[in-house]
């Protein structure tokens, strides 16, 4: 009975086996496993958040000095600009999200004008 079950798939020859004949098995590990601690995270020092809030203060002043070199109606052509630039880009973006419904609809729409000229084809049928 201890022979070995057939197996129909070959083994490598590197396979490492846990249990190879010969080699004695490592000893267990006594006692339960030790808890991990839980991990603190780090705070960035405050000299990162002065740096970053007075950066934040000099991106925004760079862009109040560039848009305040435009005149008005620059301006007005600018903001329009972005805005329908925006507006193309949610348009592309639902479009997108909406592709899968309405191939849904129109493979829906296509089995009823197949079913509807199948029955009129078996009528047509009877009446010959």
């Amino acid at each position: 009975m201890n022979e070995t079950p057939f197996n129909p798939l070959p083994l490598p020859d590197n396979l490492m086996l846990a249990e190879e004949p010969g080699k004695p098995l490592p000893p267990p590990v006594d006692g339960p496993p030790k808890p991990r601690k839980p991990r603190k995270r780090k705070q960035p020092p405050a000299s990162m958040k002065t740096k970053c809030q007075a950066r934040w203060e000099k991106l925004k002043t760079q862009i109040n000095t560039r848009l305040g070199q435009l005149d008005k109606q620059k301006l007005k052509e600018l903001l329009l600009a972005c805005g329908i630039a925006a507006g193309v880009v949610l348009a592309i973006i639902a479009a997108l999200k909406l592709v899968p419904i309405a191939a849904l609809l129109l493979a829906i729409l296509g089995l009823y004008a197949v079913i509807r000229l199948w029955d009129r084809l078996r009528d047509l049928r009877k009446a010959i």
